[in-house]
């Protein structure tokens, strides 16, 4: 029997190489607003629970969480409504928009980061990350948007779409292994991850932790050369939505940890023990958005799901070559 075209992408198991993809060009038919829009619609569509009033694809592809599925299927039968945290990322150049926001789901908080394409006034693909962790998706929907996140740019200040990924790219070869390479910062970069700070919050460190990481700023944070060593491979590192008029790159990672790195051995000669969540394998599935200005990282936020070591997210075979 033959298998359905649902389910073709799931054979796709194997790793991505940790390169970055960048999406091709899509037709250019449809502009900032007219991006914007076609979210708002598919927004409105999830809470009434009706893919029938989207212009799909015959060829779309829909994944959540790393599972390709049916539109109709999972967030498609639960979602209620929008709650207060919203942010639309558009990309006219690739047919791409973005957003991430905070949402009610059967009466549950849950943070929705979600992407399509639109080719030709058409939806061809649709990819959900939803945290469910709801306390997570209230401190979010406390926040503020930044308002930086919105902000044109001046030409003088704008970096060439390439260039863009290759900043964005170099924060997560900098991660991977605790390699601790150079990135780009601004003095001004602020992290948010799932709702919370990241940067200059000591609350988050352990009390017994040699390092204070996360009472740090960006740049001392992540040339922390091996502190980040138990993030042993970045893969499937795809990089959807590029605007350079606001600076913005919209990228999708796996973090992956598979638990055998039991101490850090940072540059200067410390040793630390490893966390114990960190010695166990697992992935990070994120949605990562960071602006870039003048060259340099000021902001990024990430959305980002606890996964099985591993995890496909449907896209390694096709997906944007």
């Amino acid at each position: 029997m033959a298998l359905s075209r649902w389910m073709l992408p799931l054979l796709a198991t194997f790793a991505a190489m940790a390169v970055p993809v960048v999406p091709a060009m899509a037709a250019t038919d449809c502009d900032r607003a007219c991006l914007i829009g076609t979210m708002d619609r598919y927004l409105g569509a999830l809470e009434a629970h009706d893919p029938k009033r989207l212009p799909f694809s015959p060829d779309l592809r829909f994944t959540e969480n790393g599972v390709v599925l049916r539109p109709g299927q999972a967030l498609w039968g639960t979602m209620q409504g929008l709650k207060s945290y919203r942010q639309y990322f558009a990309d006219p150049r690739g047919g791409a928009v973005a957003f991430v926001g905070t949402i009610d789901e059967n009466g549950q908080d849950s943070i929705l980061s979600v992407r399509l394409k639109v080719v030709d006034g058409a939806i061809t693909e649709a990819e959900h990350i939803v945290n469910r962790q709801s306390d997570e998706a209230r401190k979010l929907d406390a926040l503020a948007v930044d308002p930086i996140w919105d902000e044109t740019l001046k030409p003088g200040e704008r970096a060439p779409r390439d260039r863009m990924i290759a900043i964005a790219n170099s924060y997560f070869t900098a991660i991977e292994k605790g390699a601790g390479t150079p990135i780009p910062f601004d003095d001004s970069c602020n992290r948010v991850e799932n709702g919370v700070p990241t940067v200059h919050n000591p609350a988050l460190d352990r009390p017994d932790a040699m390092v204070k990481v996360f009472a740090l700023g960006c740049r001392d944070q992540l040339g922390l050369k091996g502190f980040f060593a138990f993030n042993t491979e970045l893969r499937d590192r795809r990089f959807l939505v590029v605007d350079e008029e606001k600076g913005i790159v919209f990228a999708h990672v796996f973090f992956d940890k598979d638990g055998t790195v039991g101490t850090l051995k940072l540059a200067d000669g410390r040793e630390m023990p490893t966390a114990a969540i960190m010695r166990r394998p697992w992935s990070m599935q994120m949605h990562e958005v960071f602006k870039i200005r003048n060259g340099k990282i000021y902001r990024i936020e990430a959305t980002w799901i606890h996964n099985n070591f591993g995890q496909p997210s449907g896209w390694e075979q096709g997906g944007h070559d």
